[in-house]
């Protein structure tokens, strides 16, 4: 299925509903709700605050009672099992004709939503490479457009892998009647929307780069073998077998790197996915035991400065 080219929707109404799922944060939330409230859009902006399973209700509240802003629209979710759940939730609220997904944590440059929406009066949803702020530096992560005879699966995993950001995205809000966020995901939700969306519509590639990842290398992640396992199950069968073994050395690294527990039970379930492995196993190792010293010793710095 796929919208009718000579029917995309304009930005008729004028709004752009942006879609920031969060949970417990303050600090990155109101650095990520200013720089959209500072955006230079001329149209206008509605900013959809989807707060899930946050243990203290009264934090984000108070926030937003000191931004004071009527754009801002807060809703809460007592039962929420993940991310997904509470962007799909925004976009069954949103006003807007186009929407556009920020994570909490993360920020926009103030020109995000105009070059985003100048590309879309070509296409039906776009995205970007990104800057990354790490906490001491901020890195430059380009991508490209994806050619015409590649599948979204080589665009992420391939020799010529490049990058698509959640907070890149920018859509047409009719493209997500075909295709939303798959709730059942806890990990790689951007992997693939990125590929559900590529197949039912397309994406362009957008050249500005107007958001700014924050990754704070040495802080705790959440990760396990389902997570990746719920993906990869999903996605494999239309995957080659270079991509397959790309996504799962890069899935192999995560877990060594952030759950002692999640790497544990990775190496022992791996026996039916070693042969997609081959030679990736031995480098990609070699690579894991490096960025764990890398990030023990920036931990050490963090303390002692």
């Amino acid at each position: 299925m796929s919208l009718d080219i000579n029917k995309k929707q304009s930005n008729a109404n004028g709004i752009v509903s942006v879609i920031i799922p969060c949970t417990d944060r303050t600090a990155g939330l109101k650095r990520c709700l200013e720089s959209v409230l500072r955006q230079n859009y001329a149209g206008s902006i509605e900013i959809i605050l989807v707060e899930n399973n946050s243990l203290d209700c009264l934090v984000i509240p108070s926030l937003l009672k000191e931004i004071n802003n009527q754009s801002v629209r807060h809703f809460y979710l007592s039962d929420c099992g993940n991310a997904n759940i509470a962007r799909n939730y925004g976009v069954s609220r949103s006003k807007g004709s186009i929407v556009a997904f920020l994570d909490s944590d993360d920020e926009w440059l103030e020109g995000h939503i105009s070059s985003g929406v100048d590309c879309l009066g070509e296409c039906n949803a776009v995205y970007s490479g990104f800057l990354l702020d790490n906490g001491f530096n901020r890195k430059t992560k380009n991508s490209r457009g994806i050619y015409p005879s590649e599948t979204p699966y080589s665009f992420l995993f391939g020799k010529n892998s490049a990058v698509a950001q959640t907070s890149s995205y920018m859509l047409q809000k009719n493209v997500l009647e075909l295709y939303s966020w798959d709730e059942t995901l806890k990990r790689n939700q951007d992997y693939d929307f990125f590929i559900g969306v590529q197949k039912v519509v397309g994406w362009n590639f957008n050249l500005s780069i107007t958001s700014i990842v924050h990754w704070d290398e040495g802080s705790a992640r959440t990760y396990s073998f389902e997570a990746f396992s719920k993906f990869y199950e999903k996605h494999c069968e239309q995957m080659s077998r270079r991509e397959r073994a790309a996504y799962l050395v890069d899935a192999m690294k995560g877990l060594a790197t952030y759950s002692k527990a999640g790497y544990s039970d990775f190496q022992k379930r791996l026996a039916p996915y070693r042969s997609e492995l081959g030679m990736y196993d031995s480098i990609y190792t070699h690579n894991i035991l490096v960025t764990k010293l890398v990030l023990n010793i920036k931990s050490m710095i963090r303390r002692l400065f």
